[in-house]
């Protein structure tokens, strides 16, 4: 049959499947309240299929055993403070071969995890020679390649050059870092500048060893290949990503000491909590708050730039809330945490399950004078 053979050829035709999206679900496989100790968790990581990795503030870095619904005990793997901590736990990298924890402030250290005591570190005030970076607004390692989103300082003030995000690779003591995106505005940087606090900017590698890199104070999302050059940018205003970072100094200076009003602002606009490394491609988690409270939405990017949109099936009641999570195959874990000094919420650990319906292509029969 001749319909019969089209429907072979159409079934086994590669593209096909990267034309045909379908539909992206999300289903709830756990939720609970986080230990005491990992109340003040900020970021997170699978590491393996059976165990996390978290930063806490007040903690450090701490690992965990994780069968999918209860967390083991809490091993830290590296302090908060004293003379071999790091500042303020906030941002974690973690591969096979390294632990790397930053402060959202000066500095960033790391430890190999065969010998944790083999250790180095990034930025220190006054050490220009080694590239100190003065924000850490994220970052994110694979292997012994690190990436940073943040701003650099130099004595010729900030981000000189206008670079925003960085890649390097890790070593016995220090790292060399190249720069790698840059601010529409160039020098200075000032919309990363002025919105630093709100941390909305994400990176993060895929697991094919390319880089993305959203900005949040700018449009746009940036794919890099593991070499780290610019592959392909997706839009990021077609998913309602419209914050604005143009208000004066002494708005800045405000929100920086405010806590309240800064997430009054933010709360105005949709952003990003979250970048997910999926196996197709990356997967921005958006923030949206509202008269009722805050939800989220999953925008799944394939390789062509084509989007699947879903509905997270979870809300808060506070405008306060935010996710920071991971990804693993077609796991998702999510910590959900109230960024606040004075918390009202307890911090919630949460893992989904994603699943991919590719759509059907539509065929048209032969006419019956065809069908032999």
């Amino acid at each position: 049959m001749k319909w019969i053979l089209a429907v072979l050829i159409l079934l086994a035709s590669p593209s096909l499947a990267q034309t045909s999206l379908g539909s992206l679900g999300v289903f709830e496989v756990q939720r609970s309240n986080l230990p005491a100790v990992l109340d003040s968790a900020s970021d997170v990581r699978f590491d393996g299929a059976h165990a996390l990795v978290f930063t806490a503030r007040g903690l450090g870095a701490a690992r965990a055993s994780y069968d999918g619904q209860t967390l083991g005990p809490v091993q830290k793997l590296m302090p908060e403070g004293g003379s071999d901590g790091v500042l303020m736990a906030e941002h974690c990298g973690l591969s096979m071969d390294f632990l790397a924890v930053a402060s959202p402030i000066n500095q960033l250290l790391w430890q190999s995890r065969k010998d944790p005591t083999v250790a180095g570190q990034l930025g220190e005030w006054g050490d220009h020679e080694h590239a100190p970076i003065s924000f850490f607004e994220d970052i994110d390692l694979r292997g012994d390649r690190l990436a940073i989103l943040g701003l650099m300082r130099s004595a010729n003030g900030m981000s000189p050059d206008g670079a925003i995000a960085w890649i390097g690779r890790l070593g016995a003591k220090h790292v060399e870092l190249r720069p790698i995106t840059f601010s529409t505005v160039g020098k200075g940087a000032s919309p990363e500048n002025l919105c630093a606090f709100t941390m909305v900017g994400k990176i993060r590698f895929m697991p094919d060893g390319r880089l993305v890199v959203l900005p949040g104070a700018e449009p746009g999302v940036f794919v890099y290949s593991a070499d780290g050059k610019l592959e392909q940018t997706l839009d990021t205003a077609a998913q309602g990503l419209d914050l604005r970072c143009n208000f004066d100094e002494a708005t800045r200076l405000r929100f920086g000491s405010d806590v309240r009003a800064r997430f009054a602002y933010l709360n105005q606009f949709t952003t990003v909590d979250e970048i997910l490394p999926l196996d197709q491609g990356p997967a921005l988690i958006l923030r949206t708050a509202g008269p009722l409270g805050t939800r989220w939405d999953l925008v799944a990017f394939d390789r062509s730039g084509a989007t699947r949109k879903v509905r997270l099936p979870i809300t808060s009641t506070s405008v306060q809330m935010h996710l920071r999570g991971d990804a693993c195959g077609d796991r998702v874990v999510l910590i959900m945490r109230e960024f606040l000094p004075e918390r009202i919420h307890p911090s919630e650990l949460i893992e989904y399950r994603l699943e991919t319906k590719v759509a059907s292509p539509k065929l048209t029969p032969a006419p019956r004078g065809e069908v032999n």
